[in-house]
């Protein structure tokens, strides 16, 4: 009798002990798995953010240029009675056609539009010398971009939805060609 309670109680351990294993194993099966999935998660992040970040920044930039009052340096002409500042070296354009260059590799055809509806509103661009000049109509402030400001929120398709500034913008991408389709930097 002693013997048969032993046996029973030695059964009772073991499967204690099988059920305890198989628990833990599936706990750090489903931990191993949320790990794997946040750093996928943070690969996607990493292979985005920065391709995003590129093309916000070009799109700075134009915006700035376009609708701001960019950096300009002391050189004036005149063409056709209006008055071209120097355009900053900051920006590293040579050449007034390297702006529209620019701007088909940063909107996609639907902003394009919508950006430039009504161009003449717009600063304007002459090359003379081999230098850029700006006549200044518009200027109204665009601010700086800040990477800080930029976080992945969705990609889906062929569309990334990030957040600048805590609201919610859209780059569409086909590729490796990442196109601005709404923006944070508008007057």
């Amino acid at each position: 009798m002693k013997n048969k309670k032993n046996i029973i109680l030695l059964s009772i351990i073991i499967i204690i002990i099988v059920v305890i294993s198989v628990i833990t194993f599936i706990f750090l099966k489903k931990k191993n798995d949320n790990t794997n999935n946040t750093s996928t998660s943070k690969d996607k992040f990493a292979t985005y953010y920065p391709k995003v970040s590129n093309v916000l920044k070009e799109d700075n930039i134009l915006k700035q240029l376009f609708y701001s009052n960019p950096d300009i340096t002391e050189e004036l002409v005149t063409f056709e009675n209006k008055t071209y500042y120097g355009l900053s070296d900051k920006y590293n354009i040579k050449d007034v056609s390297e702006i529209y260059t620019k701007i088909n590799k940063t909107y996609t055809i639907n902003y394009k539009k919508e950006l430039f509806n009504d161009i003449n509103n717009y600063n304007s661009f002459v090359n003379y010398n081999n230098k850029v000049y700006i006549n200044i109509k518009k200027k109204c402030f665009i601010e700086n971009y800040d990477e800080k400001l930029l976080s992945i929120k969705n990609v889906e398709n062929e569309n990334i939805t990030y957040i600048y500034d805590k609201k919610e913008y859209v780059v569409s991408f086909w590729d490796d060609i990442y196109l601005i389709d709404s923006s944070p930097f508008s007057c």
